[in-house]
């Protein structure tokens, strides 16, 4: 995440950040319906997507150090 963080900086974009997590069923509902419904490469052209699994180190430690 840090070194998106910086190219995303470099290029004067955000970062997108999508949470998920494998037995999230909004989640795959989305993936699998929402999402083929909109040209997101168009829509995210000024950010930096990326996926995060909550249930993954990296994912545990972003929900760690965001929640209240």
């Amino acid at each position: 995440a840090h070194e998106l963080a910086d190219l995303a900086e470099r290029e004067g974009k955000f970062v997108f950040f999508e949470f998920t997590k494998q037995e999230c069923g909004n989640c795959q509902r989305m993936d699998k319906l929402l999402y083929p419904s909109f040209d997101l490469e168009a829509l995210l052209a000024s950010s930096i997507p990326m996926k995060i699994d909550l249930e993954s180190p990296e994912g545990k430690a972003i929900a760690a150090r965001y929640s209240s």
